[in-house]
């Protein structure tokens, strides 16, 4: 007679050996997000962080007439901070790499001056360069190029045509402008943001009063290969991916989204990123093997925020990266498996680090399972056939 008793276990057995190693089989390559450090500044806002020359960045406003630059260790610690004042209403728009060391692009109230305070590695101020631009021209965005110059994006005024595209490509050490260019429909037209890629390629995004959203690929030279109009009213950050990019813009519903732009003139929405209607994305970075959109999300009643990050693969949200405490993260970056973020929590100046990871197949613990499944099935069998 069959022990029912020993059957009912060895099945037990089987199934859970079995459901263990398919379980471990279909998470490998699942992502593994550990904290490393957190790190809390002075009361100062984060504008711009990149990774260079192995160190941190970050670009920061102490109020409208103070910014700060900070070069930060891998581990938290600041290597140098450097302090100065600004015109007010200036806009710091952003870090850019540079073979000496790092750059700060500051654009003036008026938008008619770019200003390029370049730095040392140590922080010692290496140079300070003005590009005037024209009474009919106004700077948004500028970004380094491939060689060392600069685009500088924005719009500028045609007679007859109103306010069209503006881009321009300036070496920084003799201001001499390789090119200058406007395009644009026959509203008014101004370029936002733009993005260079490692092979050369210039994206620009910008807004059309008749049109609405508007993205475009140019190339080294200054010539439009193509512009696409899109149905997004605000645009919230650019990112390369290779020859491509993602754009992480806000429609004209009030959801955010993310979209792709290829090099060859593809533009379409990414349908695996869905964002949380309580989530507030102000950043945006992409790997090979994810997405992050960093920002912050609403608690219940509305009242309160927490500094969030949202990973997604191309099956969709995977992680959720959050603060428990009134915060923000207003950027990030990823560097070597380790994804850095800036914020603001409770009105200080924060950097965290995470490092991101893919499971592997665990040899052992899958041996393990099956041997649980081939013992509880063993005690099944032997148990029904006895007689």
């Amino acid at each position: 007679m069959a022990n029912k008793a020993f059957v009912a276990l060895g099945i037990v057995l089987a199934i859970a050996g079995v459901s263990l190693a398919v379980l471990h089989v279909v998470s490998v390559g699942a992502i593994v997000i550990d904290e490393e450090w957190v790190r809390e500044y002075i009361s100062e806002v984060p504008v711009d962080l990149t990774i260079y020359h192995d160190s941190i960045y970050v670009l920061a406003l102490s109020d409208s007439t103070g910014a700060s630059l900070y070069k930060i260790s891998f581990s938290g610690d600041i290597a140098w901070r450097n302090s100065w004042s600004i015109l007010n209403e200036s806009h710091l728009t952003r870090l850019i790499p540079r073979e000496a060391g790092i750059s700060v692009v500051i654009i003036s109230p008026s938008r008619h001056e770019v200003n390029v305070l370049s730095y040392s590695s140590y922080g010692g101020l290496v140079s300070n360069k003005s590009l005037v631009l024209s009474e009919v021209v106004w700077a948004f965005d500028a970004s380094s190029y491939v060689d060392g110059s600069i685009v500088i994006v924005g719009t500028r005024y045609s007679v007859g045509r109103g306010l069209e595209l503006y881009a321009s490509r300036i070496n920084l050490d003799d201001n001499d402008t390789y090119w200058s260019i406007t395009w644009g429909s026959e509203g008014d037209d101004v370029a936002l943001k733009a993005v260079i890629t490692s092979s050369g390629l210039i994206y620009v995004v910008g807004e059309s009063l008749g049109v609405g959203g508007i993205v475009a690929c140019l190339d080294g030279f200054g010539e439009v290969l193509w512009s696409r109009a899109i149905n997004v009213t605000d645009f919230i950050s650019v990112k390369a991916l290779g020859d491509d990019v993602l754009i992480l813009a806000r429609g004209v519903d009030g959801s955010y989204g993310v979209i792709k732009a290829s090099r060859l003139g593809d533009v379409g929405v990414v349908d695996y990123i869905k964002v949380p209607e309580d989530f507030t994305p102000l950043d945006l970075h992409v790997v090979s093997s994810y997405t992050a959109l960093a920002g912050y999300q609403r608690s219940i009643g509305g009242n309160a925020s927490s500094a969030a990050i949202m990973l997604y693969t191309n099956k969709g949200l995977s992680n959720v990266i959050k603060l428990n405490v009134p915060s923000i993260f207003t950027r990030i970056e990823v560097f070597d498996s380790t994804m850095y973020s800036v914020g603001v929590a409770e009105s200080r100046l924060i950097a965290i680090a995470h490092s991101i990871k893919h499971s592997e197949l665990n040899v052992i613990q899958l041996i393990a399972s099956t041997a649980v499944a081939s013992i509880g099935s063993f005690i099944a069998y032997r148990e029904m056939h006895r007689r």
